[in-house]
Formats: C-alpha cells, structure tokens, sequence
C-alpha cells in the first residue's frame, strides 16, 4: 500500500512567500503570511482560473494564503502536492445601473 502525504501549510505557506519575494524583487523577510486556511477545491484549476471548456470535477484538498508585501496583498491557492497558482483578483469597481 502506498501512501501520498503531501506538503503541509506550512510549506506551502513557504513556497508562496518564496514566489512573492522573487516575483516582487524584495527579500523574503519582507513577505508576511495574512491568512492561510485549508480548502478543498473543485476541480484542478485550484478555483483560481477562469473556466474554460470543461473539467471534470473532482475535490482537490489544498490551501488559500494570503500574503502582504509592501502594503499589496497577493492571493495564492495551493494543492497539497506542491502546486499553487497566483489568483488574480478582480478588484474593478462597478458603477450604478443605469435604468
């Protein structure tokens, strides 16, 4: 029997400030962890990426991190296996409707 432990939070947490660091160029000490809370996700795209033809659902335990760098917060989600993807927020503001 064969038995796939996977990464904890808190390495996952690590390889998520590590990408932060490098892509905003500051050094890893600079890069704080907001929030961090287990997910189990839908399906693969980690519920960060647009959809896009179909995908067949199936739970993907893994986490959402929250990382503050500079006073800007970057959200990641992760799987358990060491893949995370940087979730691109949509922050625009929406303006009245118009009757």
């Amino acid at each position: 029997m064969c038995i796939a432990l996977g990464l904890g939070q808190a390495d996952m947490e690590s390889r998520a400030r590590g990408d932060l660091s490098a892509r905003r160029g500051v050094a890893l000490r600079e890069v704080r962890v907001v929030a961090s809370e287990a997910r189990t996700w839908p399906d693969r795209r980690l519920g960060c990426v647009a959809r896009r033809g179909v995908e067949e659902p199936a739970p993907v335990p893994g986490y959402r991190i929250v990382l503050e760098v500079e006073g800007v917060r970057e959200t990641y989600h992760t799987d358990r296996q060491g893949r995370m993807i940087r979730c691109e927020t949509t922050s625009r503001r929406l303006l009245p409707m118009l009757r």
